[in-house]
Formats: C-alpha cells, sequence, structure tokens
C-alpha cells in the first residue's frame, strides 16, 4: 500500500501528464519526427515538478530541516516551495505564461544553490552529496531558463529605425 504522500505524488504526476497530452494531441499528431519530443517538451518539465510538489506539503519537519536557520518563517517556505511548483507544472501543462513560469522556476533552483547548497558545501567540501545536490539544483536552473528562451514570445523583432535623412 502506498503512503498518502506517495499516493498524491503519483496521482499528481498522472494528472498532469494525461492534461498535458489531452492539451498537446493536436500538436503532437501534426509534429514529425524530433518535433514531437519537443512538442512535450514542457509537459516533461511540468510532470516531474507535480510529482514533487506533494513532498512538500507532507509535513513542515520533513522539508524544514532544509530551510537555512536564518530565514523567518521556516515551516512557511516548504509549502510555498510546494505551491510554486504546483503553479509552474500548471502553466507549463496548461501552456500560459509559459516563460515568465519558467523563468521564476529556474530563479527559485538558482536561489536554492545560492541560499542553501553552496554555503553547505563550503561548509563541508568534502561531501560529495552537497556538490551533487547544488549541481542538480543548478541545472534545473539553466533547463527553466533555457525553457523560457525557447518560448516564442521572447523573440523580439527590431524595430525599423527612422531615417531622418532620407
Amino acid at each position: 500500500m502506498l503512503s498518502p504522500t506517495n499516493f498524491w505524488m503519483c496521482f499528481a504526476g498522472l494528472i498532469y501528464l494525461a492534461a498535458g497530452v489531452l492539451i498537446l494531441r493536436k500538436e503532437i499528431s501534426a509534429a514529425r519526427g524530433w518535433d514531437k519530443l519537443i512538442t512535450l517538451g514542457c509537459i516533461c518539465v511540468a510532470v516531474p515538478l507535480a510529482v514533487f510538489a506533494p513532498e512538500h506539503f507532507r509535513g513542515p519537519m520533513f522539508v524544514q530541516n532544509v530551510v537555512p536557520s536564518w530565514m523567518p518563517a521556516r515551516a512557511f517556505w516548504p509549502c510555498f516551495v510546494g505551491c510554486a511548483l504546483l503553479a509552474a507544472a500548471t502553466s507549463l501543462t496548461v501552456r500560459k505564461f509559459v516563460r515568465l513560469s519558467s523563468t521564476l522556476l529556474g530563479l527559485m533552483f538558482f536561489l536554492f544553490v545560492c541560499m542553501i547548497y553552496i554555503p553547505s558545501a563550503l561548509a563541508h567540501p568534502k561531501n560529495r552529496f552537497v556538490w551533487a545536490y547544488a549541481l542538480r539544483d543548478l541545472s534545473f536552473a539553466g533547463g527553466a531558463w533555457a525553457l523560457a528562451g525557447l518560448q516564442p514570445d521572447c523573440i523580439v523583432e527590431p524595430r525599423p529605425r527612422n531615417n531622418r535623412n532620407g
């Protein structure tokens, strides 16, 4: 039998996967070759976010130990991050505000690296797991920012200049 946390993690992942495929079914069927994989890119990011969001609601003590001691309201931050993960997953699944949500998602992961993992890695430089977590979240940030940069609304057409000389 699954624990309640594991159930909600699996349930959230399946819901977001099904919703994403349902929403993108026309684009997926129209795409050819590798373009099908590119079309599924947002879903491939959204599903893991939805899977790990319920883990942050499991109980403040479960994730609260990772929150730096100098941060106020330490019980609040795990719930906030869980909500942020669900919001980003929802945005990516329904394809609304993708550029904004993936930019903010990348910022959140980058702040994790700066506030949690780098201080921990400097305090324990021989602990390879701390370095692995730092590099993992840094790659998550880079991936989210790359996804933001790939969105069509981020391409700005240059304006023609008014030439006063003729």
